[in-house]
């Protein structure tokens, strides 16, 4: 996931655009369904439920149609536990030998 995005504001001394730079981080969701935490992460949907089993991650429900987020600081969390116990559970090939 790469966004790059600039916002234009007027500017206070003649009303003239200014474009500011916008960090990428902002556009980040603080939490995500499943199916975007998959993306985000590259794990498995079973990795993940194995991870909301063992209470490294926790699925909040979202409105009254019952849709499950989890909170991006935790998939954060579970990302650099995998990487830094090796890359099982992950897609695709994270070895840098």
């Amino acid at each position: 996931m790469s966004f790059h995005h600039k916002a234009s504001q007027f500017d206070a001394t003649g009303g003239s655009l200014a474009e500011t730079q916008i960090p990428d981080s902002i556009f980040l969701p603080i939490a995500m369904n499943l199916s975007d935490a998959q993306t985000y992460t590259g794990f498995s949907r079973k990795h993940l439920d194995e991870l909301i089993n063992s209470g490294k991650l926790v699925r909040r429900r979202l409105g009254p149609k019952g849709t499950f987020i989890v909170l991006r600081s935790q998939l954060d969390a579970a990302l650099e536990e995998a990487f830094n116990n090796g890359s099982e559970g992950i897609e695709g090939d994270f070895s840098f030998a």
